[in-house]
């Protein structure tokens, strides 16, 4: 359900702002904020190596 509401709320912003623009810059900034806290929250994780 969560998932559907992107391209509802992708698509009323271009509704509301008449242009690609606003929601493209929406898209880029969310991208941005979970790039920065995927480094973050697997910043301290490493993986053992196995041994044959």
């Amino acid at each position: 359900m969560l998932a559907a509401f992107g391209p509802i709320a992708f698509g009323m912003l271009y509704d509301i702002a008449g242009q690609w623009q606003s929601p493209l810059i929406v898209l880029f900034l969310l991208a941005i904020v979970l790039t920065v806290v995927g480094y973050i929250s697997g910043k301290g994780y490493v993986t053992k190596e196995e041994k044959s």
